[in-house]
């Protein structure tokens, strides 16, 4: 008896296979993090994210930055983080005066004209030589591609420009913002006298924008809270305070989009009391500035100034910066100097004229101590030309 193989196909009884959803498309200005991955944005302040452990602020987290002294150097931080948020058309919500926040206008790249030039002159030569090699192509045998087609495989086309993660910024230029980008909203505290909380009505405001734009990149900066010059007496009631952080944790943890920046004089509400201690608590990030003397002032490593800027300007560090406590984003306690800035090392920080800068702090040498290395190096040479 023979056998006879029989072609029999078997039916497949499962669920076709459904093409794959589209990737969503990133947000402008923000990027997972090389460390943990997390989505993270940028400060407006390269030496900032450098400094947090993430390389920027994470999605979902706060920072408040506390100053000794009467300065207000922690302006040009919120100031940046502005002017980020607007370029990368984020939405930023200002509790600060009507037009009191003046942004910093970006620093344009010198080389930025020419290399585009170059770029379209190497196209345009790209383009000739492929033309003459459209005979040797065609006695081999290959399909030559035609101008402005795509290559084989490729249905979208490479994107032309990207946009940057952290834009550099001059302190001394005024920010146009475009018309197509998103302008400053602001919000004001009440102030009335009543028992009310003065702020209810930014609560309510930030609620109702979240809730109906949940996937909108939003920014919220608040500039010395509890300033006398803009916030009721009524404001500085402990209940009061400590109800609005509550608040805007809750929205933190509820739309992870949102990020916040928030400035506190220490000259009013110096971190001995008890409701600095509670803002530093129920907030994610602190970083305290401590500006050094007036008439006081070092030179640190020399490093290459801005464009049209003096040296020695950039070079002077203006105070010591310290971050109390970094926002932990895992369970193994991502903290500070994650990529490779601030591991065990005292920050300095200067503002120029046109720029932030957070650097280590190094002492200089002693007078007496470059004596002697002068000397002892004459020595050396002396008995090195002696024969």
């Amino acid at each position: 008896m023979s056998f006879r193989k029989r072609n029999i196909t078997l039916s497949q009884s499962g669920v076709p296979n459904t093409p794959s959803p589209p990737k969503p498309i990133p947000s402008p200005g923000i990027r997972p993090s090389p460390v943990s991955g997390t989505q993270i944005t940028s400060t407006g302040t390269a030496s900032l994210d450098k400094l947090l452990a993430v390389g920027g602020l994470a999605l979902g987290s706060s920072l408040v930055i506390e100053e000794e002294g009467t300065t207000d150097f922690s302006s040009s931080l919120l100031r940046c983080f502005a002017a980020e948020g607007v370029l990368q058309g984020h939405a930023v919500f200002v509790v600060a005066p009507e037009g009191s926040m003046i942004l910093p206008g970006e620093v344009e790249e010198k080389g930025s004209r020419g290399k585009s030039r170059e770029a379209e002159e190497k196209m345009k030569i790209a383009w000739r030589y492929e033309r003459l090699g459209a005979f040797e192509g065609r006695d081999r045998g290959v399909p030559q591609r035609q101008p402005g087609a795509l290559p084989a495989g490729d249905s979208d086309p490479p994107a032309l420009e990207t946009t940057s993660f952290c834009h550099a910024y001059d302190l001394t230029k005024r920010l146009s913002i475009p018309p197509t980008n998103i302008p400053l909203t602001y919000l004001s505290p009440a102030q009335s006298l009543s028992e009310i909380s003065p702020f209810n009505q930014i609560i309510s405001t930030l609620t109702t924008y979240l809730i109906s734009n949940p996937q909108t990149p939003t920014r919220l900066l608040i500039p010395s809270l509890l300033s006398p010059l803009f916030y009721p007496p009524s404001s500085s009631q402990p209940h009061h305070v400590l109800n609005f952080i509550h608040s805007l944790r809750s929205l933190l943890r509820i739309t992870p989009a949102l990020t916040i920046m928030i400035s506190w004089p220490l000259a009013l509400y110096p971190r001995t009391l008890p409701l600095t201690r509670w803002v530093e608590t129920l907030l994610d990030g602190v970083i305290l500035l401590q500006p050094f003397p007036h008439a006081y002032s070092i030179e640190s490593e020399p490093t290459t100034p801005t464009s049209g800027g003096n040296a020695k300007d950039d070079e002077k560090m203006q105070g010591l910066l310290k971050v109390l406590k970094a926002p932990v984003l895992s369970e193994r306690g991502v903290g500070v100097g994650g990529l490779g800035v601030g591991n065990g090392e005292d920050m300095a920080f200067a503002v120029g004229r046109k720029r932030f800068i957070i650097r280590p702090f190094h002492l200089p040498p002693v007078e007496g101590e470059e004596e002697t290395a002068t000397t002892t190096e004459e020595k050396k040479k002396a008995k090195d030309l002696e024969f």
